[in-house]
């Protein structure tokens, strides 16, 4: 019963740090969106010249008004997004997460209407979002909103706790063992 109560211990511990790693990573990916999508904004201004110069210098302080006010309402949903987003776990005890496994979750996250929001705002003034015939925006995608190698602190977190997780588990596994073993009186 000690084996088990230490290795839930561990685990609880190993859960704090893991949520408080989701928290810090979505902080930080939050925090560097406004930045991203100004990025982004300046990219499409020099890919589509034409549309830049019709719209001018008011135009275009429009468009990055009204992006950054979307970013911002972005941010503030990605800041509090820990529950919501499907963080990677690994698959056996020997496979770790790894930063590649944070993006897909965040990936599926954004991907969608949160990012289709900024995209509509270049829409509005003129730029194309490259809609395809499954009539999805190609302009604003979640990866070009953070950076992956970041992530290595969440994901070195949730695998700790994964592997907390399954000495919980044996544990248990043991001590189950153990008292049907003293029970049958063997």
């Amino acid at each position: 019963m000690r084996t088990v109560q230490e290795a839930l211990a561990a685990a609880s511990q190993l859960r704090k740090e893991a949520d408080h790693q989701k928290n810090e990573c979505l902080t930080q990916v939050a925090a560097g969106l406004p930045g991203k999508v100004d990025e982004l904004a300046k990219r499409v201004a020099h890919a589509e010249p034409e549309i830049t110069k019709a719209l001018g210098k008011e135009g275009v302080d429009q468009l990055r008004t009204e992006l950054s006010h979307e970013a911002a309402l972005l941010a503030a949903d990605i800041q509090g997004a820990a529950n919501e987003i499907e963080w990677p776990m690994p698959q056996s005890d020997l496979a770790k997460v790894d930063a590649r496994k944070i993006h897909s979750a965040l990936f599926n996250y954004m991907y969608g209407r949160r990012v289709d929001t900024l995209a509509s705002v270049f829409k509005r003034h003129g730029y194309s979002i490259r809609d395809s015939n499954s009539q999805r925006q190609g302009l604003v995608l979640p990866q070009s909103l953070y950076e992956e190698d970041k992530f290595g602190p969440v994901a070195g977190a949730l695998t700790a706790l994964a592997q907390a997780e399954s000495r919980v588990s044996r544990a248990n596994a043991a001590d189950d063992s153990s008292t049907v073993d003293d029970i049958w009186g063997d």
